[in-house]
């Protein structure tokens, strides 16, 4: 018995290091020469400029949509109307890249005028008082108890606040000097901007309603999100929209540019690819020129995206990860986990981003004259609030009846995993439940007042969720952004793996799909070309 026993320990042994000593890309089930994580913009964008080197390219996405953070849905009432659920909008005229790419794609630009609020259609609600942004800068009253000095500085409250800081006056910045840019308050330690938070920063200089004041001037909340560096806050008086500046948007839809940019890779070569449904969870390097990749197989429903059990391995010379910052963490990858570069990705913070459409037969939000607009930034729940426009077939008005960043968004996010799906509701990962839909509307009530009916149709998306728990990504308060981004991008100096995603765009280009196509660039100059 003992001699049958000891045969069958040494087979366990001998299979055990017959299987150590197998080669790893034996496991490969295909092989290609770059293969490409994600297929939201970056990773579009990165197969676009490899698409004509002659290589065999895959790209793998976890989910069912290509586009990211690109996601435009259209009611079917409301044809003629691109309903972004994710990116909204870029500038042509400080977007080179993106303008660029548009016009090769022969996609068609529009002006948005609407994007920041056409003037006298927009307004402001502020501790329940509604306010022209004319009227703020002509120094109005306004609910906020400033100083005499703050008051005299109303209309030009955030520069003010600049000076104040730094004693800096100019129009524009040099983006290599922004870094540099010291506060300058006696009694404060001299150090510069980007190593405070917004909150430390502006307690130095403001009263508590200046400081209430100049975060409900702000159209967008990411810059301001926990222990978001300063300098976010001032992105505009850099050089942004520092003049008149204007914004536009895609008429096909936003999605439609990651969507084309893989049609015309796919194009190129027989050789290229793309395989839906995959999610990256390791990689391994085999040897000098290879890495196996073990992708776990996903199903989607309705945009819920669920593992399947199943995993499928790919081998690759190159691999490009086009994925967000939280995602990366969740990949397996030993140069991933080292320390240097997990406290290079915590620089990074993901803000949670909200959208709730509504369609509705009469323009509720235009009914009282006192608070008509059509785009409308509060300081309620709803976040800001957007007329998207008339369907061209039929009587009814599409509404951004929410777009909420922070804190704000995790309200309704409770709410709407409460009840049932209202009738009109997207299904699945749009679903708009009784509970919120009661909630939203009883918010929109207070921003607009009047009597609101029952919505059409409804969806609504919450960026909260792997593998993007944030609509976008801050930098955190200290955090040096150029030595991060080199730290970030390629995190091995010994491997061909690399990293492109917006969220390690310098400063706000975070917030555009521009940082994310100069993240490519980067990648694409050093290593590819």
């Amino acid at each position: 018995m003992a001699q049958v026993l000891l045969f069958a320990c040494l087979i366990v042994v001998a299979v055990a290091q017959s299987e150590l000593r197998r080669d790893p890309t034996e496991k490969c089930e295909r092989e290609v020469d770059v293969v490409i994580v994600g297929a939201g913009v970056t990773g579009a964008y990165s197969a676009y400029r490899l698409r004509n080197t002659s290589q065999s390219i895959e790209i793998v996405e976890r989910s069912d949509r290509i586009g990211g953070r690109h996601y435009t849905a259209v009611f079917p009432e409301a044809p003629n109307i691109p309903v972004e659920l994710g990116v909204m909008m870029y500038s042509a005229e400080v977007h080179d890249r993106m303008a660029k790419l548009v016009e090769e794609l022969d996609l068609t630009q529009e002006e948005y005028p609407e994007a920041f609020g056409v003037p006298n259609e927009k307004m402001y609600l502020m501790r329940g008082q509604h306010l022209k942004e004319e009227d703020i800068k002509s120094g109005a009253q306004i609910p906020y108890n400033l100083t005499p000095e703050e008051k005299q500085n109303q209309g030009r409250f955030v520069k003010y606040i600049l000076e104040k800081l730094t004693g800096h006056k100019e129009d524009t910045l040099p983006r290599e000097d922004r870094m540099k840019l010291k506060v300058k308050v006696t009694g404060a330690e001299e150090k510069e901007l980007y190593k405070y938070t917004l909150e430390e920063a502006l307690d130095k200089v403001t009263s508590p309603d200046g400081k209430a004041f100049f975060y409900a001037l702000a159209k967008f909340d990411s810059p301001h999100y926990k222990d978001a560096s300063a300098i976010l806050a001032f992105g505009n008086e850099f050089d942004y929209f520092s003049g008149n500046i204007s914004l536009h948007k895609i008429k096909e839809g936003m999605d439609a540019l990651p969507k084309e940019m893989i049609s015309k890779f796919l194009e190129a070569s027989e050789k290229h690819n793309i395989t839906m449904n995959r999610d990256v969870d390791s990689i391994q390097r085999v040897n000098n020129t290879r890495y196996l990749l073990r992708l776990k197989k996903t199903k989607s429903e309705d945009g819920l995206v669920s593992e399947t059990g199943l995993d499928e391995f790919i081998c690759a010379r190159k691999v490009i990860l086009a994925i967000p910052k939280d995602a990366l963490l969740k990949v397996q990858w030993p140069e991933l986990k080292a320390k240097p570069i997990v406290d290079a990705l915590n620089a990074l913070r993901s803000v949670p981003m909200s959208k709730v459409v509504m369609t509705f037969a009469k323009r509720h939000w235009q009914e009282n004259e006192a608070t008509k607009a059509t785009v409308k930034f509060t300081d309620s729940l709803v976040g800001k609030v957007y007329e998207l426009g008339k369907s061209n077939t039929s009587d009814s008005y599409v509404l951004l009846a929410s777009y909420a960043e922070g804190e704000k968004v995790r309200v309704f996010e409770e709410c709407n995993q409460k009840g049932l799906p209202i009738a009109g509701s997207e299904p699945g990962e749009l679903r708009v439940t009784e509970d919120m839909k009661a909630d939203v509307l009883a918010e929109l009530k207070n921003v607009f007042w009047g009597e609101w009916k029952a919505p059409m149709k409804s969806a609504a998306k919450f960026w909260t969720q792997h593998p993007f728990r944030g609509g976008s990504t801050v930098w955190r308060a200290g955090f040096h952004f150029s030595e991060i981004i080199e730290r970030i991008q390629h995190p091995s100096q010994d491997d061909d793996v690399y990293i492109v995603t917006r969220d390690i765009a310098d400063g706000n280009k975070q917030l555009w799909t521009e940082g994310g196509l100069e993240s490519v660039e980067r990648i694409m100059k050093r290593h590819f070309f």
